[in-house]
């Protein structure tokens, strides 16, 4: 399990790990302890996308340590249960970069580590 600033839980999902091209792709899902949001609808004032969990899909570079999010799906409960709430995808060309955070850093490592290799 990962832990980040992010989200009460976050966990790599090993058996995600595969090759994508010159990449390696990996999902990695984050439970909440409470229901969160990406604010309130402006017009509405209704909260936008509530979710307890979400999965988020990276590309990462092992041989420059970068990584791109290609993908994510919220879900209404926790570890993946119940409604997709919202799910989406990067299109065009990816923008990879160095880890910024705590989590990034540990999802390249993770990913790119001996260990993970020899799955």
């Amino acid at each position: 399990m990962l832990e980040g600033d992010i989200g009460d839980h976050t966990f790599l999902d090993n058996t995600s790990i595969a090759t994508a091209g010159t990449f390696v792709q990996v999902d990695v899902p984050r439970n909440y302890n409470e229901t969160i949001t990406l604010g309130n609808d402006p017009v509405t004032g209704d909260e936008m996308y509530p979710h307890r969990s979400v999965k988020l899909t990276y590309q990462v570079d092992c041989g420059t340590g970068t990584n791109a999010m290609t993908g994510w799906k919220f879900f209404e409960g926790n570890f993946g249960n119940g409604e997709v709430v919202w799910a989406d995808r990067m299109w065009g060309k990816q923008s990879f970069s160095a880890a910024g955070d705590d989590e990034t850093r540990a999802v390249v490592t993770s990913t790119c580590g001996t260990k993970s290799a020899l799955r």
